[in-house]
């Protein structure tokens, strides 16, 4: 899965007019930040519902790639 959602994270990165971005090395840093953090939530190592980290991965990812 985690493969699935790199390898289409850096074709959706390539398509972006972005030229300062390489989109493997972005796709695979935002997949590792993803995985981080869902463990932080699961292990219960940070105080942060699950739907306020989902929707802030989102936003960071958004401004990330598009901002």
């Amino acid at each position: 899965m985690w493969s699935s959602l790199t390898n289409a994270l850096m074709q959706r990165i390539a398509a972006t007019p972005r030229t300062d971005l390489d989109p493997a090395v972005a796709a695979l840093a935002l997949v590792a930040m993803t995985k981080r953090a869902n463990y932080y939530v699961l292990a219960g190592q940070v105080g942060v519902d699950g739907d306020v980290m989902v929707s802030t991965l989102a936003r960071v990812t958004q401004a990330a790639i598009f901002g």
